[in-house]
């Protein structure tokens, strides 16, 4: 790819991006508190002159939105319906990160051209912009955590319980005793998993405790800090919950007469670019990547248990 090219896709990019970003929030100005709305209707402001920057700056005009990307503004107005303005604030932030992303690659391409100074300009707003969606968080005692947890417990659960059904399936010869075995992998897995979050999670507590204290006699006119968001208690019961939930995907199937490891990859294929797709959007990552390598993940999963089933049952001669 030529200089010129690779200068045109990101113009290509960037511009989408900003697109993206401008509809989806004028799309969560309707599921928002009025609170809310008032921080969305400044980033409106911002995207819309950000959008018209680049379209003049590169020459090009926006095509319309993707199917995909359509589909993940469905998406995200349909967790924020669910969830709230915890979830539009998260939204928002990762959106957010998504730009930056673009910027500080299109900064690298421009830093030492005479354009430089008005992208500098650009990407100091834009970071601007996300302190204005993390300072609104704060303020309003909101907190993403818990929504991340929820979902990075569904794909846990999702692919441990997987490779689970996959080597149980190639150790095992009747579907009942896979589904009790799996079951209870699934139930110790989630009380395992919820455990060890409470554990973290109190001791990162503790320490962000210890440190308050400290800032509190050393600087007493210091503004205080918020702790403890989310609660220990509160994450482990999410992350255990959801956790369980998510075992139960490849598990269903089985559940109802399945009599192989078929229909549990593809009930589970389809769940994990869902749940992959959310985890995209609330992390700031590339969703294509996640999906790709949520793919790659259950696939390896699915080879290596069904191996080391096959090994388990010519070594001991399994047959259950």
């Amino acid at each position: 790819m030529t200089a010129v090219q690779k200068a045109e896709k990101l113009a290509r990019s960037l511009i989408q991006g900003e697109l993206m970003s401008l509809t989806l929030y004028e799309s969560l100005i309707a599921v928002a508190e009025k609170e809310t709305q008032v921080t969305i209707q400044k980033l409106i402001a911002i995207e819309r002159g950000h959008l018209a920057f680049w379209e003049s700056f590169f020459q090009s005009r926006h095509a319309p939105p993707s199917i995909f990307g359509i589909s993940r503004i469905r998406l995200a107005i349909l967790i924020a319906r669910i969830f709230g303005d915890r979830a539009i604030f998260l939204i928002l932030e990762s959106t957010e990160v998504h730009a930056i992303r673009h910027y500080f690659s299109l900064w690298e391409a421009y830093q030492n051209t005479p354009e430089a100074s008005a992208i500098k300009k650009i990407l100091i707003e834009e970071l601007h912009d996300e302190e204005i969606v993390i300072m609104g968080t704060r303020e309003r005692g909101l907190s993403g955590g818990n929504i991340r947890n929820l979902f990075l417990g569904l794909n846990d659960g999702l692919v441990e319980i997987l490779g689970a059904v996959s080597g149980l399936f190639a150790a095992f010869q009747h579907p009942s005793s896979v589904l009790v075995a799996a079951a209870t992998v699934a139930i110790a897995g989630s009380f395992s998993m919820a455990a060890g979050v409470f554990a973290a999670e109190s001791s990162e507590n503790e320490i962000a405790w210890i440190h308050s204290r400290k800032e509190t006699i050393l600087n007493p006119n210091a503004p205080r800090r918020p702790l403890g968001e989310p609660h220990p208690f509160s994450s482990a019961f999410i992350v255990g919950v959801s956790y369980f939930t998510g075992s139960l995907i490849p598990i269903l199937p089985i559940f109802f007469g399945s009599t192989g490891i078929i229909y549990s990859f593809i009930v589970s294929g389809v769940a994990a670019i869902l749940i992959s797709t959310v985890i995209s959007f609330l992390t700031g990552m590339d969703a294509k990547k996640r999906i790709f390598l949520n793919t790659i993940i259950l696939a390896l999963a699915i080879a290596i248990t069904y191996t080391m089933g096959i090994a388990a049952k010519s070594i001991f001669d399994i047959s259950m």
